[in-house]
């Protein structure tokens, strides 16, 4: 969780995809009342190890089901919120450090480009290269220069690889 919260939250999940964990729980679900209560562990199926047949005693088991869909998708929903919440502030900070710092502080873009090529390359540990859209993005809205993103990435790509190749 910590991974997905303050390392891999270079994007933002929708709404819509939210619904994309319920599909796992969903199916979870079924596969389980399937297992333990029609089967049954005499039978073959599973032990009833969450112990729901003490919750149906009580509580017809498709509303047992309904209710534990909604709290995993509550969860999957505070989930994305705590996500967002932490991109938006992420990505805030790093366009206000492309903004304002003296590290990329040249007369045009493509010289901030070429130094961005050119601190990158020594980290390249023969991997897959990474193009830095995002910093190029806000490069592009620091210094205005019109380029495309095309434009750009070739720029880096020929800075890249000149002392490479």
């Amino acid at each position: 969780m910590l991974i997905f919260f303050l390392i891999n939250s270079d994007h933002r999940i929708s709404f819509r995809k939210t619904f994309l964990a319920m599909g796992t729980v969903t199916a979870y679900g079924l596969v389980y009342i399937i297992m333990v209560f029609l089967i049954g562990e005499e039978a073959g199926g599973w032990r009833d190890h969450y112990e729901v047949s003490t919750v149906t005693d009580y509580v017809p088991i498709p509303v047992a089901f309904l209710v534990l869909l909604l709290l995993a998708f509550g969860l999957a929903t505070a989930l994305r919120v705590i996500h967002n919440a932490i991109h938006k502030k992420n990505k805030a900070g790093l366009e206000e450090y492309y903004r304002t710092t003296d590290a990329f502080s040249y007369p045009d873009i493509e010289s901030a480009i070429r130094v961005l090529a050119d601190f990158s390359r020594p980290l390249d540990k023969g991997g897959e290269l990474t193009l830095p859209r995002r910093a190029m993005t806000i490069l592009e809205k620091k210094y205005k220069s019109g380029l495309s993103m095309e434009e750009m990435c070739n720029i880096y790509l020929r800075e890249y690889y000149s002392e490479t190749t």
